[in-house]
């Protein structure tokens, strides 16, 4: 997660939102077409001048061809550094509906210290605290909900940068990660003092 820092002062476009991914794994398509149908119209009829880009390699044929038909939504296909494009949005959206495992394009907005709307499924395996470092929202209308809201409170966005920074640099980074791991060994090796080795005779 190093890679992706921005001071959390970084100068944002006001009404901008940011999706990543690789476009033609399933989830990330559906995502963006579902968003794309039910909560982006939502949140012009608030911000007609609301962008969205979706940055990532080989986005489908029936995402470019929805993204053709609707106001400031542009596709990157392969870029060869994303940080950029963190760094000039105002909100990182993650409306996944599937998917498994952790989604480390939360991570990866958390510490370009941007403020993000996903969904529960979005979620998964990650430390998240629902108004605290990121917004949840499921339906349709809540997303839109909370995306117009969190375009409208520059304080509440910085808060959330704030504490999503921080989330990722107390579980995330590769320093914490690696204190984590010295004090499973640790405790691993205080355990088995004293106690001998099963196979012992394989040991002399």
């Amino acid at each position: 997660m190093e890679y992706f820092r921005t001071p959390i002062s970084s100068v944002r476009k006001h009404q901008s939102l940011l999706f990543t991914g690789v476009m033609d794994y399933p989830p990330n398509n559906d995502a963006m077409v579902h968003f794309l149908k039910k909560i982006y119209p939502m949140v012009r009829d608030k911000y007609p001048d609301i962008s969205l880009t979706i940055a990532g390699r080989n986005p489908t044929d029936e995402l470019k061809a929805l993204a053709r038909k609707i106001q400031g939504v542009r596709l990157t296909g392969l870029v060869d550094d994303l940080r950029p494009y963190f760094e000039s949005a105002a909100i990182y959206v993650s409306p996944l509906i599937s998917g498994a495992g952790m989604k480390n394009k939360i991570l990866e907005a958390w510490s370009m210290a941007m403020p993000v709307v996903a969904t529960s499924a979005s979620c998964s395996g990650i430390e998240v605290r629902d108004g605290v470092n990121i917004l949840i929202a499921d339906s349709p209308d809540e997303f839109a909900r909370k995306v117009i809201l969190l375009l409208g409170d520059e304080s509440l966005r910085v808060s959330l940068s704030k504490n999503g920074r921080s989330t990722v640099e107390r579980l995330y980074s590769w320093q914490s990660s690696s204190q984590r791991l010295m004090d499973i060994f640790a405790r691993i090796l205080a355990n088995d003092m004293g106690k001998k080795p099963m196979y012992e005779g394989c040991l002399s």
